[in-house]
């Protein structure tokens, strides 16, 4: 999976943290997260009444 900085558009990002959804781009020093499960939705699984 290829991470590209949503700020400046760059593909050289690392990881911020091992295991970790956060990432830094070193093009512009922007930290970012992502989510590779989608949005998240908490009240989907109590959906159920």
């Amino acid at each position: 999976m290829q991470i590209t900085c949503p700020e400046c558009g760059s593909k050289d990002v690392r990881p911020l943290i091992a295991d970790s959804d956060h990432f830094t781009c070193k093009a512009c020093g922007e930290v970012f997260d992502i989510d590779d499960e989608g949005p998240e939705n908490d009240d989907e699984s109590e959906d159920e009444e």
